[in-house]
């Protein structure tokens, strides 16, 4: 301001001259023009202030939304290209095994044929497991995924889900499986907290190369339902933690692990759902722990 009140001495003539005050807190821009007006026996300085705060802060509303597109559409183009990527390498591989069970079936071994039959079959629950949450991802976004809770059993749901876990695994490992009150009545949404579910317990598998188990516990009471899953395997680091949840983001020390960085995000789409939070703690070489915590009044809020 005291370049403001230098021209008012001076009498200096300006036009547009923008500055910024602060009314009671709260920061203002304001544009100020003055003219000077020569009369018979004076001269005047006549000022005209414009507020401006809302054009300003718009055009920073559209620099940063701006700033945000770009980098999404880095972020689109280098998914693109990772799962063309990926595409292409399972679906080389399902036609090189059914290629070959077409051409020599009656001639390999039935150890061989069956190798091929499995290698076909796991090539096609990966793409699968990819498009689903693809899919979900982009249903939550546009506002088309309908959050339907209603009471069911969480505990067999659970325990489904750990046979399945434990199947893809070739059961190579172990979930240790703990309830504690009652789970067979909780009200979530079944499809979508299967979903998270399912990606937390083969997030801890895959990042547990050198760990056979994994500790998940269920917490139900009246008012909250509490997921924990643990593994053992080779942790995240402490200033990546925060950024899980971001779509196809993926912690820097993953190495040659396979993984499309959705994961995480689908969880936190369906804990958001929910009305719940996630707490995430982990050290690298030391697994994590990843907790859930969901409240059982989340369907009743959102009517």
């Amino acid at each position: 301001m005291a370049n403001i009140y230098d021209a008012i001495e001076n009498n200096k003539f300006f036009v547009n001259k923008q500055i910024t005050i602060n009314l009671e807190g709260v920061e203002r821009h304001i544009l100020l023009s003055c003219e000077q007006l020569q009369l018979p026996e004076d001269i005047w300085s006549v000022f005209i202030t414009l507020d401006i705060t809302d054009r300003i802060n718009a055009e920073r509303e559209m620099q940063a939304a701006l700033a945000k597109q770009q980098d999404l559409n880095k972020l689109r183009t280098q998914f693109i290209s990772m799962v063309s990527h990926e595409f292409r390498t399972p679906l080389t591989t399902i036609m090189l095994s059914a290629d070959m069970l077409g051409k020599y079936y009656d001639k390999i071994h039935t150890e061989e044929r069956q190798k091929q039959i499995e290698r076909i079959k796991e090539t096609i629950q990966k793409m699968t497991n990819l498009m689903e949450n693809l899919l979900v991802i982009g249903r939550i976004d546009s506002g088309n995924f309908q959050f339907k809770p209603k009471e069911c059993n969480l505990e067999q749901l659970c325990l489904n889900l750990i046979k399945n876990a434990e199947f893809n695994s070739g059961f190579m490992h172990k979930i240790n499986f703990y309830v504690n009150g009652n789970c067979k009545n909780a009200i979530v949404d079944d499809q979508l907290i299967s979903l998270a579910l399912n990606n937390l317990l083969s997030n801890a598998i895959k990042y547990s190369p050198n760990s056979k188990v994994v500790d998940f516990t269920v917490n139900c009471n009246e008012q909250m339902i509490e997921f924990i899953v643990t593994d053992y395997g080779i942790g995240i680091p402490e200033e990546e933690q925060h950024l899980l949840t971001q779509s196809f983001y993926r912690a820097s020390n993953v190495g040659q692990i396979s993984g499309y960085g959705l994961g995480m995000s689908i969880v936190s789409r369906a804990v958001e759902a929910h009305c719940g939070q996630i707490e995430i703690s982990s050290k690298p070489g030391s697994g994590s722990t990843f907790i859930v915590k969901l409240p059982q009044n989340c369907g009743n809020k959102s009517n």
